[in-house]
């Protein structure tokens, strides 16, 4: 447990309480009672057209910055219009649903992490959705019930940006916000800021890997589905959802250094390109630059015809994988598609390392986090940079 030990200024009890708080220390001997609960965040999809449209009416709300009821006016119509979604629909109702998935990888996480981080447990392992159900504002709810040391929260988008991952961050920071009390108002520098369920009777600490493109278990899971394929084709193309507005070419940047990454643990062995795609939930309208077709048409011009699709971005199946990308290349005999491995033990054991890293080395929330991003009208912002940020 990370939390910082304070001096008493009143006589501890046996139990080791003071005004009705119990303190923990940082060495493995402590009584972590309530440990460390990890916390993965994904938006979510939808099983069948009403939820769908329920969907695309949140989702373009949170995006444009205008009331649900507007976006719902539209989204109806448009989900019952477009044949991407009625086919998402379909392929997914011949899968397994994303909650089962996401249940299945928090279960093997929470097996790895006992085993490698024993001293901050109990270690819990849950999940949330944006856009779906369990909620995040209800499963912030029942981790603070229980009771907590640490909160960790994980967001399964590796590349930073402000709609995927802020998003999600700002409604974790809400919910603490909303349920819990600051500990101490001005904490000594160095030392995270503790908070406490009101009537509670343990102190925690909330944090967040919001970021987590630059650690190699990317590149590495990437490169051990491609090796075996590098002498059957030309040329590798990256896909990767677009992002317009809220600070794109950040993440246009961050991931562009993933698939260079890829390549290096490839040894720059084949010719690639990336390319950007409007995701399932999004208005088909395709990116101006470096989109498929354009990407595409160059790969041809010098004569790379054996191309491999990889979704960079993607960690677990979802509707852009099992759908969206395939149709975007299906009049394209040359081009095989890979997809995320569902419960890949080399996922496992890399997000593993992430949270290690982030609970042993004091990897605090990155500072790229306090920033205020330019144009930003998000008042909810706001709640992130005050619970998460340094």
């Amino acid at each position: 447990m990370l939390i910082s030990r304070l001096a008493p200024t009143a006589p501890l009890d046996a139990a080791g309480v003071r005004f009705g708080i119990q303190r923990f220390c940082c060495s493995a001997a402590a009584s972590n009672d309530h440990g460390t609960s990890v916390l993965l965040l994904h938006h979510g999809q939808p099983r069948t057209p009403y939820y769908a449209t329920k969907f695309l009416a949140k989702n373009a709300s949170l995006y444009y910055k205008i009331p649900e009821a507007v976006t719902r006016f539209f989204a109806a119509p448009l989900s019952k219009l477009s044949s991407t979604t009625n086919q998402c629909l379909a392929d997914y109702g011949h899968e397994p649903s994303i909650d089962e998935r996401l249940s299945d990888l928090d279960s093997s996480l929470q097996r790895s992490l006992s085993q490698v981080l024993p001293e901050f447990g109990p270690i819990e392992c849950s999940h949330a959705f944006l856009l779906d159900e369990p909620s995040i504002e209800q499963r912030v709810d029942n981790i603070l019930r229980k009771g907590l040391n640490r909160l960790v929260v994980l967001p399964l988008y590796p590349h930073y940006s402000c709609f995927q991952t802020g998003i999600m961050l700002n409604k974790v920071a809400k919910a603490v916000l909303e349920k819990t009390t600051v500990l101490e108002k001005k904490p000594e520098e160095g030392k995270e800021a503790e908070r406490i369920v009101p009537m509670s009777e343990t102190s925690f600490v909330a944090s967040t890997v919001d970021r987590w493109s630059a650690h190699p278990v990317l590149p590495y899971c990437w490169k051990e589905q491609i090796r075996p394929l590098v002498d059957e084709i030309d040329a590798i193309l990256f896909v990767a959802p677009t992002m317009r507005g809220y600070d794109a070419l950040s993440y246009n940047s961050s991931v562009w250094s993933s698939c260079e990454r890829v390549l290096e643990q490839l040894n720059n062995k084949v010719a690639w390109k990336l390319a950007f795609y409007n995701s399932w939930d999004q208005f088909p309208i395709p990116p101006l630059r470096n989109n498929v077709q354009i990407q595409m048409k160059h790969l041809l011009r010098n004569k790379l015809e054996r191309i491999l699709v990889i979704p960079v971005t993607q960690v677990i199946p979802s509707f852009d994988t099992q759908t969206v990308i395939p149709r975007l290349f299906e009049k394209q005999p040359k081009v095989s598609i890979l997809s995320p491995r569902p419960n890949d033990r080399l996922l496992i054991h890399g997000l593993t390392e992430v949270v290690k890293n982030h609970l042993l080395e004091g990897r605090r929330t990155t500072a790229q986090l306090s920033m205020i991003c330019k144009f930003c009208v998000d008042s909810e912002c706001g709640h992130t940079r005050k619970i998460f940020s340094r």
